[in-house]
C-alpha cells in the first residue's frame, strides 16, 4: 500500500472505530438477533417466517432472494460465531468491496468518497447491511462489464442480485447508459445481457417458481400505490446535488435534517474536473448518470416532480423504488469517479481534513443506530433471557413498537403495538387517529384479542433519550400510558428493569385451540365486547371478502337484512367496485375513493367532518364517495342491479339512469339515526370524555333491470357512500339457509402439534364432541392448507379450518412444495457456471 492508501485507510478507520470496539451494534433495521434464529437461518428456503408481518407471520416469497446470505449468517452460527462477530463480518466485506470494486474506476479520492459520504454511513449506521453489500459490489459490477469479462460480470451480478436484488435495476441503466454513450458492440450487450438473465433466474429458481406458481409475484400491499412516493420523498434537489443523505445525521425516520452548506464541495469539484476532462466521453457518461440520479433522487418534490410519480406508476419495476432516497446510490458512483479523476495529493489530503469534518458526529458518538452503543442494554439483555428462557409458544408485545435491543425467535415472535394498530379488529378500537395504540386502553376485548395471538408478554421499552423527542410533555405521556397499561383487567403483572417494564397477560391461547362455537356475522365488527368470549366463539365477518361460504355457523345479522345476508354468497366475478375507477382526491367529477387500508382515517374523517361513525367492511374493494351532488357513470352488463351505499343523516338520494333513462334509485337517508357514544379515557385529575355521533349504515338495494353499457350513478346529499354494485342474471340470487340457534355442547377438545419447519406442522385432534373451528394463530392466508382444506378467516386476522373428527392432521404451506425443484435447478445452474468460470 502506498501513502494515499494508508490515508484513506486512517479516515476510514477513524469514522468507524465503534465497530472495533466490543458489544453489538443494532438499528431499527437490524435489530439484536437470537442465537436460535441465528441457528435456524441453516435451513432450506422457507416460503414462510412466523415473524415476519409483527409476529404473526406472513409470505416471504417475495423476498427470498436473501435467502443465501441469511444461509451464510447460518453457516457462521454453526461455527459458533456470535450476532456481534457477524455483523463486523459484514460491514467489513461491505468496505472491502467497495474499496476493491471503486479502485478500478477512480483513484484513491474516489475510494475515500464512496466509503465515506453521508449516505453509505446512514446505511450502515440504520442496519441496512443488505443494502450496503449490495452498494460495495455495484462498482464492481460495472467494472467487470466493461472489460468483457461475461461470466466474471454474470457472477458479480448475482451476488448483487443476492444483497439486494432491487439494485440489478440500477446496473441496468448503467448498461444502458453506457451502451448510448461508449456504442459497445451489441453483440457483447446482448450475449452478455442473455448469459447473465439465464444465471439469475436459474439460481433464484428456488424463490421465482413458488411465486410464479402460488400468487405470482407480488409486492406488500400499498407498496404499489403512488401515495407511497409522497410519504416517502423526503430529499430535495439540492440535498440531492450537494450528496447529503436527507436524514443526515440524526438518521431518524422522517425528520428531515437542514441542509450543509458544506457538502457544497461535492458539485464544486465534479464541476472542476467536468471542465478539465470535458473532451471525455467517460466524464460525459457520469455527468448523465449523476443528473439523472439527481433529479430521481428527490422524488415528486419540485420541480417537474409528477415526472418521478408517472416513472413509478407507469414503467415496469419502478415501484421498487417508494423511497427515492435509494438513487442516491447512483449519486455516489457518478460523484466518486468524477472527483476521483482530480489525483492531487494535495487535494487527497484536504478532503481527507474534509472528510473527517463532515463525519464528526459520527466520530464523536452522535449518531442512532450502529454507530452509537445500544441504550438500556443490560435491562433488556435481561427481559430478553426471560423470554427465552419461557419454553411454552407465545409472542411478545412491544408497545409501541420495538427496541432493537429485543430479541425474538420462532418461539417467541415479537410484534409492535403500532403495526398491530393497523390492522382491522385493533383499528376497530382505536378512538381518533393520534393516539394509535390507545386500543390497548380504549377497546374492552383488546385483551381476548392479544390472547387469541398468543400475547403472553408485553414490554414497555424506555425513552430513548438519543432518537426520542424528550419533551416534558412526551415524557408525562409515556408515564401515564405506562399507568394505564397497569391497571387493564387482563394485565396479570408488572415487573421493572430499570426504566424498561414488562407486563404478563393473564389468558393466553397457543399456536393451535378449538372454539365451541363459530358465528358467522353478516355486518361489522362492533359485535366485539368484553361480554363475547372470543377464544370460544370463532367469528367469521361475512362482508369482508365477496363469495364468503356459509357451512350451516351460526348467523349472526349485526343491523343487517336478509338482503344483506343473501348478497354475502355472490361470487367476486359479479361485482363491481367504483373505487377501482377513482382517485384519492376529487376528480373533475366531484369523486374520490379511500381504500380498504384507510379504515381508520376514513372513520375519523366521517367523525370530525360529518359527526356520523360507521365500521362497517367493504368487501375488500375500497368506497367510491360522493360529496354533494355529482354523477359517475360505470359499465355493467345484463341483469338486475343491486348497490351496496351507505345510509345516514348526511346523505340523500342515489338515483341510477341508463341511456337517460332512470332504472331506479335508493334513500340513503336516515331521519332518527340512532347515536353511538365513544369513549376516551382520562387519567388521574383529567376526566373521561364521551363523543356522540350519529350511526351510519351500509347495505344492500335492489335497483331494477340494466342491459349491456354505462350506468350512471347521480348523487343527491351532503355526502353519499357506494361500496358496490352487483349485477345478477336474471336475477337468480342463492338462497341460502339461515341457522340462529347457538350449539350448546361444550368443547373439551385436545389439541396438541409438532412443529417440523416453518411452512409444516402435524396437529393431533382428540375428544371432539362435535363439529368446531380449529385456529391457527398466524397471519390469514388462503395457502395454507389443512389436508387440502383452505382456511376461513377468522376475527379478519387468523386462520380457521372446520373439523368434523378426531385424528391427526398435516398442515403446510402449499408454495413450500415447490421449492425443492427450484432449489434443485439453483443448483445446478450455479454448478454450471462456476464450472465455466474455472474453465474459463
Amino acid at each position: 500500500m502506498n501513502k494515499s492508501s494508508w490515508i484513506v485507510l486512517g479516515v476510514i478507520i477513524l469514522i468507524f472505530w465503534q465497530w472495533l470496539t466490543p458489544g453489538i451494534r443494532i438499528a431499527n433495521d437490524f435489530p439484536n438477533v437470537s442465537k436460535l434464529n441465528l441457528i435456524s437461518n441453516f435451513n432450506p428456503p422457507q416460503t414462510w417466517s412466523p415473524e415476519v408481518n409483527s409476529g404473526l407471520g406472513g409470505s416471504v416469497v417475495p423476498v427470498l432472494w436473501s435467502w443465501s446470505l441469511n444461509f451464510v449468517f447460518g453457516i457462521g452460527a454453526k461455527l459458533r460465531l456470535n450476532f456481534a462477530v457477524l455483523e463486523r463480518l459484514i460491514v467489513l466485506l461491505a468496505i472491502g468491496l467497495g474499496w476493491w470494486g471503486m479502485s478500478k474506476l477512480s483513484s484513491k479520492l474516489g475510494i475515500l468518497i464512496y466509503l465515506t459520504n453521508s449516505f453509505i454511513i446512514l446505511l450502515i449506521d440504520g442496519g441496512q447491511v443488505s443494502l450496503a453489500l449490495a452498494y460495495g459490489i455495484l462498482p464492481i459490477c460495472v467494472y467487470l462489464y466493461r472489460q468483457q469479462k461475461t461470466l466474471n460480470f454474470s457472477l458479480s451480478a448475482l451476488l448483487l442480485s443476492i444483497f439486494d436484488i432491487r439494485i440489478i435495476y440500477f446496473l441496468l441503466i448503467l448498461i444502458v447508459l453506457d451502451w448510448l454513450v461508449f456504442h459497445r458492440d451489441f453483440k457483447y450487450i446482448i450475449k452478455t445481457g442473455f448469459i447473465t438473465t439465464i444465471l439469475l433466474v436459474g439460481f433464484h429458481a428456488y424463490w421465482l417458481i413458488p411465486a410464479i406458481i402460488s400468487r405470482g409475484i407480488t409486492l406488500p400491499a400499498g407498496y404499489t400505490n403512488a401515495s407511497q412516493v409522497d410519504f416517502l420523498s423526503f430529499a430535495n434537489w439540492k440535498q440531492a446535488l450537494f450528496f447529503q443523505q436527507p436524514h443526515w445525521y440524526a438518521n431518524i425516520f422522517g425528520k428531515i435534517g437542514n441542509l450543509h452548506r458544506e457538502f457544497v464541495v461535492f458539485p464544486i469539484l465534479a464541476a472542476i474536473a467536468i471542465f478539465l476532462y470535458r473532451k471525455s466521453r467517460e466524464t460525459w457518461y457520469w455527468v448523465i448518470v449523476l443528473g439523472i440520479a439527481v433529479f430521481l433522487a428527490k422524488g415528486n418534490t419540485w420541480p417537474f416532480g409528477d415526472i418521478y410519480t408517472w416513472a413509478f406508476t407507469y414503467i415496469p419495476g419502478f415501484n421498487l423504488f417508494r423511497d427515492p432516497v435509494k438513487f442516491y446510490f447512483l449519486i455516489a458512483i457518478a460523484y466518486s469517479v468524477l472527483i476521483g479523476k482530480l489525483k492531487d495529493q494535495k487535494l487527497l489530503a484536504v478532503m481527507s481534513v474534509l472528510t473527517v469534518l463532515f463525519n464528526w458526529p459520527v466520530i464523536t458518538q452522535k449518531m442512532t443506530g450502529t454507530f452509537s452503543i445500544p441504550r438500556f442494554e443490560k435491562d433488556y439483555q435481561e427481559i430478553n433471557s426471560i423470554i427465552e428462557n419461557d419454553s411454552t409458544w407465545s409472542r411478545t408485545l412491544w408497545v409501541p413498537k420495538r427496541y432493537p435491543m429485543g430479541s425474538s425467535d420462532y418461539i417467541h415472535p415479537l410484534s409492535e403495538a403500532v403495526d398491530l394498530g393497523r390492522l382491522r379488529p385493533f383499528m376497530a378500537g382505536t378512538v381518533g387517529k393520534y393516539e394509535t395504540v390507545n386500543y390497548l386502553r380504549e377497546a374492552s376485548y383488546s385483551g381476548q384479542l392479544l390472547s387469541l395471538l398468543g400475547v403472553k408478554y408485553l414490554v414497555y421499552p424506555a425513552m430513548d433519550p438519543v432518537r426520542d423527542d424528550m419533551k416534558v410533555e412526551n415524557q408525562l405521556y409515556h408515564a401515564t400510558f405506562s399507568g394505564q397499561l397497569v391497571n387493564l383487567p387482563w394485565i396479570k403483572s408488572r415487573r421493572d428493569f430499570g426504566s424498561i417494564t414488562l407486563f404478563e397477560n393473564k389468558n393466553v391461547q397457543d399456536l393451535f385451540f378449538i372454539s365451541d362455537n363459530t358465528l358467522y356475522v353478516v355486518g361489522s365488527d362492533d359485535i366485539y365486547n368484553s361480554d363475547l368470549d372470543l377464544s370460544k366463539n370463532a367469528i367469521i365477518f361475512a362482508e369482508e371478502t365477496p363469495g364468503t361460504q356459509n357451512n350451516n355457523y351460526q348467523v349472526i345479522l349485526n343491523h343487517k337484512t336478509n338482503l344483506d345476508y343473501l348478497m354475502t354468497a355472490i361470487p367476486q366475478k359479479n361485482f363491481i367496485f367504483p373505487a377501482k375507477y377513482l382517485k384519492n382526491s376529487p376528480d373533475s367529477l366531484g369523486w374520490w375513493k379511500r381504500e380498504t387500508m384507510n379504515f381508520l382515517w376514513w372513520r375519523d374523517f366521517l367523525q370530525t367532518k360529518y359527526g356520523l361513525d360507521n365500521q362497517d367492511f367493504d368487501y375488500g374493494g375500497g368506497l367510491a364517495i360522493s360529496e354533494g351532488n355529482n354523477k359517475l357513470s360505470l359499465p355493467v352488463n345484463v341483469g338486475m342491479l343491486y348497490a351496496r351505499v351507505m345510509s345516514s343523516s348526511k346523505s340523500g338520494e342515489i338515483i341510477f339512469y341508463q341511456d337517460k333513462q332512470k332504472i331506479g334509485s335508493t334513500n340513503t337517508m336516515i331521519n332518527n339515526p340512532t347515536t353511538k357514544t365513544i369513549k376516551l379515557t382520562g387519567y388521574k385529575t383529567n376526566p373521561d370524555r364521551y363523543y356522540n355521533y350519529s350511526r351510519a349504515e351500509f347495505g344492500w338495494h335492489k335497483i331494477g333491470l340494466v342491459s349491456n353499457g354505462l350506468v350512471t350513478m347521480e348523487t343527491q346529499g351532503e355526502i353519499n357512500v357506494v361500496n358496490a354494485l352487483v349485477v345478477i342474471p336474471n336475477d337468480d340470487i342463492p338462497r341460502l339457509s339461515v341457522d340462529f340457534k347457538k350449539n350448546s355442547i361444550v368443547q373439551s377438545a385436545r389439541v396438541e402439534y409438532r412443529r417440523e419447519s416453518a411452512t409444516k406442522y402435524i396437529v393431533k385432534i382428540s375428544g371432539l364432541k362435535r363439529p368446531s373451528m380449529l385456529i391457527f394463530s398466524q397471519s390469514f392466508d388462503p395457502l395454507w392448507k389443512l389436508e387440502n382444506q383452505p382456511p376461513f378467516k377468522v376475527y379478519s386476522l387468523l386462520n380457521g379450518y372446520w373439523i368434523e373428527k378426531d385424528g391427526e392432521y398435516a398442515l403446510y404451506y402449499e408454495p413450500q412444495k415447490y421449492v425443492w425443484f427450484g432449489l434443485l435447478l439453483s443448483a445446478a445452474t450455479l454448478s454450471i457456471f462456476v464450472y465455466l468460470w474455472k474453465k474459463a
